[in-house]
C-alpha cells in the first residue's frame, strides 16, 4: 500500500475529514478506490445528472463502467425532478465504490440568489443522508457544480463546503460517515477551492493531494 493509500485510509478514521484532490486520472484510479484495501469499507460516489436527464461529464463516466444502460434503466423506472436523488445499489459487492448516488439538478440555478443557493446546498446535504442512510463510510463529491457555467466557482465551493458543515453538524454524533473527499480535475477549480477554504473555519483535519 502505498503512501498516499495510508494518508487517505489513516484520515478516514476522523469524522471531520475533508480532502481536496486535484485529478486528472480515470474514476477508476480515484482514491476511493483504495476500498478495496479495506474490504469492511462502505463507500459512495454523489454525482449529478440535469433535469433534464441527459448523461454527461462524471455521470457518462460512471454509466460507461456499469454498463451503458444501468443508469438509464434506473432513470427510467420513475420521473425525477429537481432534488430527487437516485440511489444506485452496487453490481459488485466486493468493489464498494459501486454505490452511486445522483443528485438531480436544475442546470439554470443562480447562486448568486440566496433561496437557488440554500435549494443547491440542501439537494447535496440530502445526497450526504441518502449516503448515510445506506450505511456509507465515506464520499466522494467531485465539485458538485463546477462543469455548469451558470454557477460561479467561488460560490459552488461555498456551497459545496456549506453542505459537508452542515450535514455533520446534524450527525456530529451518530453518523457512520468519516470521511467527505471533494475531487477536483481543473486547475482553477483546485485554486478557487483553495482560496474558500482559507477564508473558512479550522473545523477540519485537512490534506491536499495533487496527482
Amino acid at each position: 500500500m502505498s503512501q498516499t493509500e495510508n494518508l487517505v485510509i489513516a484520515l478516514s478514521e476522523y469524522k471531520d475529514s475533508v480532502i481536496l484532490i486535484k485529478s486528472g486520472s480515470p474514476l477508476d484510479e480515484f482514491p476511493i478506490n483504495y476500498s478495496k484495501s479495506e474490504p469492511n469499507g462502505k463507500f459512495a460516489l454523489i454525482s449529478s445528472i440535469s433535469t433534464h436527464m441527459t448523461l454527461g461529464g462524471l455521470t457518462e463516466e460512471i454509466s460507461s463502467i456499469y454498463g451503458q444502460n444501468v443508469i438509464s434503466e434506473h432513470l427510467n423506472k420513475k420521473k425525477y425532478s429537481l432534488g430527487d436523488i437516485v440511489y444506485i445499489p452496487p453490481l459488485n459487492k466486493e468493489n464498494p465504490l459501486r454505490h452511486i448516488i445522483l443528485l438531480v439538478l436544475d442546470p439554470s440555478l443562480e447562486l448568486a440568489n440566496p433561496h437557488e443557493r440554500s435549494t443547491f446546498k440542501e439537494i447535496i446535504i440530502k445526497a450526504l443522508e441518502e449516503a448515510e442512510r445506506h450505511g456509507m463510510e465515506a464520499v466522494i463529491l467531485p465539485g458538485i457544480g463546477c462543469g455548469n457555467s451558470g454557477m460561479p466557482l467561488q460560490y459552488v465551493a461555498d456551497v459545496n463546503f456549506e453542505a459537508i458543515e452542515e450535514f455533520i453538524g446534524r450527525y456530529e454524533s451518530r453518523g457512520s460517515l468519516k470521511l467527505f473527499s471533494v475531487c477536483l480535475r481543473q486547475n482553477i477549480e483546485l485554486e478557487v477551492f483553495k482560496d474558500v477554504w482559507r477564508n473558512r473555519s479550522n473545523r477540519y483535519r485537512m490534506c491536499w493531494i495533487n496527482r
